[in-house]
């Protein structure tokens, strides 16, 4: 709508071929201002299913995005899990190394600092 605004400033008329409004008369620019508040509603409502889906997924305990934490991995239904495959070159994996480091720093006192 602003768009539309600022190009009337400068006299420029809209019409659109596909949909049934000209912005040079009054019925045009009412049809225009309906068609933009049901686009507007629309666009609420998608952000508002979306944002109740991922509540639900979080309280069902799936993983919404981003990194994935060290130790773990996304299976296939979207869920953390243990991520215990073997890393390249060591017979210890992502999970193992979690468990050493918590083990050195709390049970023995070592620093995570050098």
């Amino acid at each position: 709508m602003n768009g539309v605004h600022t190009l009337e400033q400068y006299g420029i008329k809209i019409k659109s071929i596909t949909e049934p409004f000209d912005t040079s008369d009054p019925s045009g620019r009412f049809l225009l201002t309906i068609l933009a508040g049901v686009a507007d509603l629309e666009r609420s409502n998608i952000l508002d299913r979306l944002w109740h889906g991922a509540n639900r997924a979080a309280r069902n305990g799936k993983w919404l995005g981003g990194i994935c934490p060290y130790g773990y991995r996304v299976d296939n239904e979207g869920f953390l899990t243990i991520c215990d495959t073997p890393l390249p070159g060591f017979d210890m994996s992502e999970a193992d190394v979690a468990i050493l480091v918590f083990r050195l720093t709390v049970e023995q006192n070592m620093s995570t600092y050098s």
